[in-house]
């Protein structure tokens, strides 16, 4: 058997719903493993990542692109869009009006380019209930799925 967040899943069932919360990173175990993840990014996260500081900006055109190819990706970001925009600090040579013109046209291009959805939450908290929600809708839609194959498989005998 597999596992959820270190929980055994029991034999031939589904695993509890119980989202890991360790990291940035959230996905449902078991039936929707690869199929439903979350990248979660604080203000100060997803501005370094979009400054591109440390190479964060390519490992995150990465995990954009992995988040595609699934069937529910999302990016969840712990305030607000305007919030993501007008609250920076001027770095180095580049002015405040240069990084918010930065960041604005980086989250456009990205949810242009990639096909993983993008979720701005007013704060943590609202980031942390959307995370979670949307891991449990998954979950439970694939719970569905899976009792209507049983069903149809039982039919059929």
């Amino acid at each position: 058997g597999g596992t959820v967040s270190g929980s055994p899943v029991p034999a031939g069932g589904t695993a509890p719903f119980r989202p890991a919360v360790r990291s940035s990173r959230f996905g449902t175990g078991t039936g929707g493993f690869g199929k439903c993840h979350i990248e979660r990014k604080s203000l100060t996260d997803l501005h370094g990542t979009l400054l591109g500081f440390d190479g964060r900006r390519e490992r995150f055109e990465a995990e954009l692109a992995n988040l595609s190819e699934i069937e529910a990706g999302c990016v969840v970001v712990e305030c607000s869009f305007g919030m993501a925009i007008t609250q920076v600090e001027a770095r180095g040579k580049k002015s405040v009006s240069a990084i918010r013109r930065t960041l604005y046209g980086s989250i456009m291009a990205y949810q242009q380019d990639f096909k993983a959805r993008w979720a701005f939450c007013d704060n943590r908290k609202l980031a942390e209930h959307f995370t979670f929600r949307w891991l449990q809708r998954y979950w439970e839609h694939e719970v569905k799925e899976q009792q209507r194959e049983v069903e149809n498989l039982v039919a059929e005998l």
